[in-house]
């Protein structure tokens, strides 16, 4: 899906501001409330959003000629959009 730049900035920010971006009460209360991981649906919720480790190195190795869709279905489901974000921002 193709989307002007600015379009782009927009979506980016909001999806940080209102997704990623925690304050330290946030951040205590995720730690606290996902102590059994597999077990717990804010993990996994969580998870969906975040680039984890176990995908970065995958991200980072992706060439231009490197299909997107093929990517994010090789990450199976982990969240499409910190795809797209993280080779948009050439992370």
């Amino acid at each position: 899906m193709d989307m002007e730049e600015n379009d782009y900035e927009k979506l980016k920010l909001e999806f940080m501001k209102n997704k990623i971006i925690k304050n330290s009460d946030e951040i205590k209360l995720i730690e606290k409330s996902t102590k059994l991981q597999s077990e717990c649906e804010l993990w996994h919720k969580e998870r969906r959003i975040r680039l984890t480790a176990s995908n970065f190195g995958t991200i980072c190795k992706l060439r231009p000629a490197t299909s997107r869709a093929n990517t994010i279905n090789y990450v199976n489901g982990m969240g499409a959009q910190k795809i797209v974000l993280a080779s948009k921002w050439k992370v």
